[in-house]
């Protein structure tokens, strides 16, 4: 497949795979411009400047980020909540303040390793990663035999909605799969959308691909 976007995707990456999948999603937002994001709405999709920056888009969407910390002021109102509900002593707010920044640094980043984790097992059975969010609302893809046949979003948690993300949009519902269930903490991998694949997505190993792609060399 060496058409326009494939040659230029290779331009910015040698990665030949994601080449073929970033040409496939150019064809897609062609066919289908309702799956475009509000940013490139009305853009002409077969513009080299437009793909280009698609291209970049999508490969700065598979370079996984390592956690930051937010450089907000703390909210006293926190502290005060900690003390006198928690219990947490006043020489321990420092600790408290650091904690909480540390616990939403790593909750903002596990859907990315979520869904890195998920292309590093399926991209060889048809899916693709829509890396970058530059298809509107849906994160996976999927092709048999040629045809796209699935689009999914997926979430950490089964209690984040998204109401447009259920539409149907040419026919084709986008499936929503989530991780993990929030009442009660179970994981939801053998109800990804993909019968033929899905006994290949387990917690424990995107537990371990986690921790391998986190851990300070």
């Amino acid at each position: 497949m060496e058409d326009a976007a494939y040659k230029l995707y290779l331009g910015i990456s040698e990665n030949a795979k994601d080449a073929i999948s970033f040409s496939k999603i150019i064809t897609l937002l062609k066919n289908q411009p309702k799956l475009r994001t509000n940013k490139f709405s009305e853009a002409n999709i077969d513009s080299p400047d437009i793909q280009e920056k698609l291209a970049s888009t999508f490969k700065k969407g598979r370079q996984l980020k390592y956690p930051t910390l937010s450089v907000s002021p703390d909210d006293m109102a926190m502290s005060i909540i900690a003390e006198c509900w928690f219990s947490v002593p006043k020489s321990d707010m420092v600790n408290f303040f650091n904690y909480h920044k540390q616990a939403m640094a790593a909750e903002n980043i596990i859907g990315a390793y979520l869904e890195a984790y998920i292309d590093s097992v399926l991209s060889n059975h048809g899916w693709i990663w829509c890396s970058g969010s530059i298809v509107n609302k849906v994160d996976f893809i999927k092709f048999e035999k040629g045809k796209l046949v699935k689009y999914v979003q997926v979430k950490c948690r089964d209690n984040t909605e998204n109401s447009s993300s259920q539409s149907v949009r040419d026919g084709t519902k986008i499936e929503k799969w989530f991780r993990m269930f929030s009442k009660t903490g179970k994981t939801n991998w053998g109800n990804f959308p993909d019968k033929k694949v899905k006994h290949l997505l387990c917690e424990k190993d995107f537990l371990t691909f986690l921790r391998e792609k986190i851990t300070r060399k």
